[in-house]
């Protein structure tokens, strides 16, 4: 049975690059015609040799320019002339649906490009350098011919990706700033690492609908409309490498939108105690309204923190100055009290937070529970994920009295051990409440063994736990118990249980100083074999 052309085309989707230029397109003549067009499915741009070396295929094979959907450019260092000719070739890959532009500076002419891209839909600027002939006093840009204005709201872009962008100080608005991307109408989703630059440059470069930018005005910010992205953005991802004071300015005008869905992540806070009491102080006093095309600013005073959290990744200590503790008047954590808004009360409707990754436990385990029974609505949480000093039944009781739709469940701890009494107890009193949990780990940070029986075969003995877990507990699809290995896994119910090791797919340091870039913690957010592979049991 011979399949026809359109249909090996969908097959060589799946297939590597690297494969479709060796094994696929040896394999017979036929192959190697119809690999021709994912071969330039995705181009990489990386050195200056390889843009020279193809320096004649792209302006003349227009048919080949035509297959190109997704492109990277970068890292690389050339001269003007070579950026010139980078932005020549990209003009005409005219189907390019995905642009990576990444440690290479970024600058107006590369706006231009993106103007010319109609079939653009996701771009993402990482770690690149914003500037402007003014910045450098570079003679090859003296010849350089007058360029027409640049109309950035007709962009098609509907997935933005800034990552570690820097820029030099300015005063004066830039029209071709990548933050002016924020306001292409068609951004439905955004990611962006945040920092007070990003939020001072937000300030001065996002324009609200009205075209009123209160920095240009000379306005306060108590005052002044703040600027507000495209209308139809819906989800917005934060990531604040080093939280301090002075973020928080741009960062609420970015996601004052009651529509939006954002996901948090912290890595660190140089915030102390008393700076977070009053921080958290002025968003609990503040007022604000919230009207189809503005957002006003009442009392001289920041607005009520950012409602859309379902996301929160970073240090337990700020957690409440993110999300609000509930609508109990009588709960006085830090945090902003939602009843205090002056809007809508369809847009008052946070929206619940569902996952939760505490980077540190605070002082005592007490202090954690607490603050976790304080989230406007536990019982919606689907994912905690914590770290803690010494590992207690009493964080499994807590999730279990307060958590019943936990879907994931992850404890790392330093000190402690998984000994045969809390097995047990997990198995008797915990699980059986947890209908819905789909992953448990419970591990330590430190290469320490857990405490089992000796003398016997653990995996042997820990998977005789597992399957009488399993028989109560149907949605039970990864467990990890102790260190490094001790890790079981499955696809569906009637799956069999597999052995498993669990890679360690960020590495770095963990929250209490020590190494861990040898040891285990992963996002299960979906099921990758490349996260939780079978052992060879052969």
């Amino acid at each position: 049975m011979d399949f026809p052309d359109d249909i090996w085309l969908e097959i060589f989707k799946f297939i590597a690059p690297k494969q479709l230029a060796t094994d696929i397109r040896l394999t017979c003549v036929r192959f190697n015609q119809l690999s021709i067009g994912p071969r330039f499915r995705h181009i990489l741009w990386l050195t200056p040799v390889q843009i020279d070396r193809n320096s004649g295929l792209w302006p003349t094979d227009s048919s080949r320019a035509s297959l190109a959907e997704v492109l990277r450019v970068g890292p690389m260092h050339p001269g003007i002339r070579l950026y010139d000719s980078i932005h020549a070739r990209m003009l005409c890959l005219i189907r390019l649906h995905t642009l990576t532009i990444a440690h290479i500076p970024y600058s107006k002419d590369t706006f231009r490009v993106l103007e010319r891209l109609p079939m653009l839909r996701n771009l993402r600027i990482i770690d690149s350098l914003y500037w402007t002939p003014r910045d450098f006093i570079l003679t090859e840009l003296v010849t350089r011919p007058p360029q027409p204005p640049m109309q950035l709201p007709v962009l098609p872009i509907t997935h933005l990706r800034l990552q570690n962008m820097s820029f030099f100080n300015r005063e004066t608005p830039e029209k071709s700033h990548p933050l002016r991307l924020l306001t292409c109408p068609n951004l439905k989703s955004l990611a962006i690492t945040w920092d007070p630059f990003v939020g001072m440059a937000y300030q001065l470069n996002v324009h609200d609908p009205l075209g009123k930018n209160p920095r240009a005005a000379g306005n306060s910010v108590a005052t002044s409309i703040y600027p507000r992205p495209s209308s139809s953005l819906r989800s917005v991802e934060v990531h604040i490498p080093n939280l301090s004071p002075p973020f928080f300015e741009g960062l609420i005008s970015l996601a004052s939108s009651p529509m939006l869905r954002v996901k948090i992540r912290i890595e660190k806070s140089v915030l102390l105690k008393a700076e977070i009491a009053e921080l958290a102080s002025s968003l609990r006093a503040a007022r604000y309204d919230v009207t189809a095309d503005s957002t006003h600013f009442r009392d001289g005073s920041f607005p009520s923190g950012i409602r859309g959290i379902w996301s929160y990744t970073g240090p337990l200590d700020v957690l409440d100055v993110f999300v609000s503790p509930g609508n109990n008047s009588e709960m006085h954590g830090i945090g902003h009290e939602v009843l205090e808004l002056s809007i809508d009360s369809d847009a008052s409707r946070e929206t619940p937070l569902t996952h939760l990754h505490l980077l540190s436990s605070g002082d005592t385990l007490s202090d954690l529970i607490s603050r976790i029974s304080r989230l406007r609505e536990p019982l919606l949480l689907q994912s905690l994920d914590i770290s803690v000093f010494t590992l207690d039944v009493e964080i499994f009781f807590a999730a279990c009295a307060l958590l019943g739709n936990l879907e994931k469940l992850v404890v790392r701890y330093r000190y402690g051990e998984v000994d045969e009494d809390l097995v047990i107890t997990l198995g008797s009193s915990i699980l059986p409440n947890l209908k819905y949990l789909r992953t448990l780990r419970v591990f330590c940070l430190s290469k320490q063994p857990a405490h089992l029986p000796k003398n016997i075969n653990i995996d042997s003995y820990l998977m005789d736990y597992i399957l009488a877990w399993s028989r109560f507990n149907p949605s039970l699809r990864r467990v990890q118990l102790g260190g490094m290995g001790s890790a079981w896994w499955k696809r569906w119910d009637t799956d069999k249980w597999r052995r498993a090791w669990v890679e360690d797919v960020h590495g770095g340091e963990d929250v209490y100083g020590g190494d861990s870039s040898d040891l285990t913690w992963t996002d299960e957010s979906s099921d990758l074999d490349e996260v939780w592979t079978e052992l060879d049991t052969t």
